[in-house]
C-alpha cells in the first residue's frame, strides 16, 4: 500500500506536469499547502484510484487540474487562478471539485452551469466536475460566520394551511447558500438551497420555528426563531394587485391588497406588505377600509440586474387565521454606461476616441442599445449611436480652440427596452497650446558692465512661431539694448544684454514671456552670473626722457579683457618730479593724460611714475613707467670752475672797464661837493 504525502512545495515553469499522480493504487493521500505556478498542467491525474487535494495554490498554469482516467477524486479549499483553464476532466471522471476559489467570487466559467462566472473557466459536461458550491473569496480570507433571518408570511395558521417561511433576507460577508428549517414540530427541511420553503402544520398548537444557514466556507450560523400559531378557524382570503407588474430601479408601483372572508370584504382587517427581497413599502402596514382595500408605494430595490421580487401581503382580524397572498413585480436594472477617453489630457483643437461600453448587471456587454451623446467645450463626431455586439461604440472629440486650461464633459443616455436608462460620463482635461520659449545667451558667464547677446526662441510643438510677442527683463540688475521684440521667421528675436556692476560673483534671472493670439502665453528663464572684471593699466610718456625742469606728457590706459574701460578712476605717483594733478578719471577711449613735471637737476636721474585704477565692479591693478631726467647742462672737466662760476667773476670786471673807459672819453664827468 502506498501512502502519499506531498506538502509545502513550490513547483513552478515545469513544460509538462507539476505533480503527477500516475500509480494504480494508493492507500491515503495527503497533498496540501503546494504552489504550483506556470506548469502546462499543475496537477495531472492518470490513476483510477481515487485523490483528496486540499488547500493548494494553483494559478498561472495552462490548465489547474486535469483526471484523466474514470474515478472519484476530491479537490476541496484551493485557490485556483490566473490559469488558462482551471480545470477539466475525462468522460469517465467524477469530480467534487466543491469550496475552491475560482480567482472571482462569481465562481468560475461555465457555458451552461455557471454563464456570468468570472472567475477561471471550468470544463466538463456539467456532471463529472461538480464546482457548486464555490468559495467567494480566497482560502486565507478571514472568514466571519453567516448571520440567519427568519419571518413567514402568517403567524396565525389554519391547521392544514401552508405557511411561507422566508430565509431569503439572512446575510454574509461572502454568500449564504444552504438553509435548514426546523419547522418546531419534529420536522426539518434539512440542508437546502431554498430561500422560501412551504409547509403546514397539521396539528393546533404554538411552534417555535427556527432557521440556520450555512455560508459558502461551510460556516454555520446561530438559529433565528419565531413563533406560529395553528389554530382550528377559517382564514382571511387575501388578494394583491399593483398598478403595474414591472417597474425601473428604485422607482415606485403602487400595491394594493383586497381582504375577503371569501364571500364579503372585511374591514379595519391589519393588512402588512413584505418583500422578498429588498425595496420598501410606504407605509408597510395599515388597516382595509369599507371596501375591504388597503394600498402603499413600493419603492424597488436598486437592481444590479433583472429581478423578480415577491410581494406578499399578510391579513390578520379577529376570529380568522391569517390570510396571505403574492404577486412578483419585475425590476428592471439600469444599464451600465462606462464612458473613457483614450487620452484624458489633450491640447486644444487636438482629438482623442471616445469609447462607451454599456454593461448589464453581470457584466456583460449590451448590444443595440441607443446611445445619445452630449458635450460641452467640443464636438463629437457622432452624437447618437447603438452598441455593437460588445456593448461597444465610438465617436472622436475634438477639443476647442482655448488659451486657458479648462474641462470638456461628454455625457451618455442609454436606452434598451427592459432596462433602465443607463448614464455615464467622462471628464477629458483640455491643456491650451502654450508658446515654449527658450533663452539662448552666448555666454552665461560674463564680467562686469559687459555686453552679450541673447536670443529668444519660441516655438510650439517643436514649429517655431512667427510675429511672437516677446519681453524680456532681468532680475538683480543690469538691462537690455531693447525691452519687446517680434520673433522672425526663425521664430527667433535677439537682445543686447548690458551687465551690472558686480563686486562678487552675481547670479542673475533672465526671464522672457511670448505671447501670441491663438495660444497660451508662455515664459523662459535663464540664470547667468556676473563677477568682477579684472583691470589691466599701462602707463606710457610721448618721450622716455625729459631735460631737467621741462615737462612731459605721460597716458594712463586703463582696460579689462583688451576693452578699453571708461570712468575709471586714475591716480599717478612720481618718485622724482611732480603732476599738474594726480587723479582722474578715464574718458571713453579708456584714458587720461597728465602732465609730469621734471624737478631740477644737474645729474641725470630716473623718475619712476606709478598710475593705479579702480572702478566699481572691478579688481583694482596698477602698472609703472619710467622716464630720465637729463641735467640742465653737461659736467664740466675735473678740477676747471663751472661756467657760471666764470660768469660771476667776469661781469663784475667787464663793467668796472666799460666805466673807466667811458671817464676817460669823459663821457662821464664825476665830480664832489663840499659840505657847507
Amino acid at each position: 500500500m502506498l501512502n502519499l504525502s506531498i506538502d509545502q512545495n513550490n513547483i513552478s515553469s515545469n513544460s509538462q506536469t507539476g505533480i503527477l499522480l500516475g500509480a494504480d493504487y494508493y492507500g491515503s493521500t495527503a497533498i496540501i499547502d503546494n504552489t504550483l505556478s506556470a506548469n502546462r498542467y499543475g496537477f495531472y491525474a492518470s490513476t483510477n484510484t481515487s485523490t483528496s487535494i486540499s488547500r493548494n495554490y494553483v494559478r498561472n498554469n495552462d490548465v489547474g487540474f486535469y483526471y484523466e482516467k474514470g474515478g472519484s477524486y476530491t479537490a476541496n479549499f484551493n485557490d485556483l487562478y490566473g490559469n488558462t483553464l482551471a480545470m477539466d476532466a475525462s468522460l469517465d471522471a467524477t469530480v467534487d471539485a466543491t469550496h475552491n476559489y475560482w480567482g472571482e467570487k462569481s465562481g468560475p466559467y461555465h457555458e451552461s452551469l455557471n454563464p456570468h462566472g468570472k472567475g477561471n473557466p471550468v470544463g466538463g459536461n456539467g456532471v463529472n466536475i461538480d464546482f457548486i458550491f464555490f468559495l467567494s473569496a480566497p482560502i486565507d480570507y478571514s472568514n466571519s460566520p453567516p448571520t440567519a433571518v427568519l419571518w413567514a408570511d402568517k403567524a396565525l395558521v389554519a391547521r392544514g394551511q401552508n405557511a411561507t417561511f422566508v430565509g431569503a433576507d439572512s446575510y454574509d460577508d461572502g454568500r449564504v447558500d444552504q438553509y435548514f428549517y426546523d419547522f418546531g414540530d419534529g420536522t426539518t427541511s434539512g440542508w437546502t438551497t431554498l430561500s422560501i420553503f412551504f409547509y403546514n402544520y397539521s396539528a393546533i398548537g404554538t411552534y417555535n420555528a427556527r432557521l440556520k444557514v450555512m455560508d459558502d466556507f461551510g460556516v454555520e450560523s446561530s438559529y433565528a426563531n419565531i413563533t406560529v400559531g395553528v389554530q382550528n378557524l377559517s382564514s382571511l382570503v387575501a388578494s394583491v394587485a399593483l398598478d403595474s407588474y414591472s417597474v425601473d430601479s428604485n422607482k415606485d408601483v403602487s400595491v394594493s391588497v383586497y381582504v375577503s372572508d371569501g364571500v364579503n370584504p372585511v374591514e379595519n382587517a391589519n393588512a402588512t406588505f413584505f418583500s422578498v427581497k429588498g425595496g420598501s413599502f410606504t407605509p408597510q402596514s395599515g388597516l382595509t377600509n369599507a371596501e375591504g382595500y388597503f394600498t402603499a408605494n413600493f419603492t424597488a430595490p436598486n437592481a444590479t440586474r433583472l429581478m423578480d421580487v415577491r410581494i406578499i401581503a399578510r391579513a390578520s382580524g379577529a376570529g380568522f387565521a391569517d390570510g396571505s397572498n403574492y404577486q412578483y413585480v419585475k425590476v428592471f436594472p439600469p444599464l451600465a454606461v462606462q464612458v473613457s477617453a483614450q487620452s484624458s489630457t489633450i491640447i486644444a483643437e487636438k482629438s482623442t476616441i471616445v469609447t462607451v461600453l454599456v454593461t448589464n448587471g453581470f457584466d456583460e456587454p449590451v448590444a443595440n442599445a441607443s446611445l445619445t451623446l452630449s458635450v460641452d467645450n467640443g464636438n463629437l463626431s457622432a452624437f447618437s449611436g447603438v452598441t455593437d455586439q460588445n456593448g461597444n461604440f465610438s465617436s472622436v472629440f475634438t477639443a476647442l480652440l482655448t488659451t486657458v486650461t479648462l474641462n470638456a464633459t461628454v455625457s451618455v443616455n442609454a436606452t434598451k427596452s427592459g432596462f433602465v436608462d443607463g448614464q455615464g460620463q467622462t471628464i477629458i482635461n483640455v491643456l491650451p497650446k502654450v508658446l515654449d520659449v527658450r533663452i539662448i545667451a552666448e555666454r552665461t558667464m560674463i564680467i562686469s558692465e559687459s555686453k552679450v547677446n541673447m536670443t529668444i526662441h519660441v516655438a510650439y510643438d517643436a514649429m517655431p512661431v512667427q510675429q511672437a510677442n516677446v519681453s524680456i527683463s532681468p532680475a538683480n540688475g543690469g538691462n537690455f539694448s531693447d525691452a519687446t521684440g517680434l520673433t522672425d521667421a526663425f521664430g527667433d528675436v535677439i537682445f543686447t544684454f548690458t551687465a551690472p556692476q558686480a563686486n562678487a560673483p552675481l547670479d542673475i534671472i533672465i526671464t522672457a514671456y511670448a505671447s501670441k493670439a491663438m495660444y497660451a502665453d508662455g515664459d523662459g528663464a535663464l540664470n547667468i552670473t556676473v563677477t568682477p572684471g579684472v583691470l589691466s593699466v599701462e602707463v606710457s610718456s610721448a618721450s622716455p626722457s625729459v631735460r631737467s625742469r621741462e615737462s612731459a606728457v605721460v597716458t594712463v590706459l586703463v582696460t579689462c579683457n583688451s576693452t578699453r574701460v571708461s570712468d575709471a578712476q586714475v591716480t599717478v605717483s612720481v618718485d622724482n618730479g611732480n603732476f599738474s594733478g594726480t587723479t582722474a578719471i578715464t574718458d571713453v577711449n579708456g584714458s587720461y593724460t597728465f602732465i609730469f613735471n621734471a624737478p631740477i637737476t644737474t645729474a641725470q636721474i630716473p623718475a619712476v611714475i606709478t598710475a593705479n585704477a579702480t572702478k566699481n565692479g572691478f579688481i583694482s591693478a596698477g602698472n609703472q613707467t619710467t622716464i630720465t631726467i637729463a641735467p640742465e647742462a653737461p659736467p664740466q672737466a675735473e678740477g676747471g670752475w663751472p661756467w657760471w662760476t666764470i660768469l660771476l667773476i667776469v661781469i663784475p670786471i667787464v663793467v668796472v672797464v666799460i666805466v673807466l673807459v667811458l671817464i676817460k672819453l669823459k663821457i662821464i664827468t664825476v665830480s664832489t661837493e663840499e659840505e657847507e
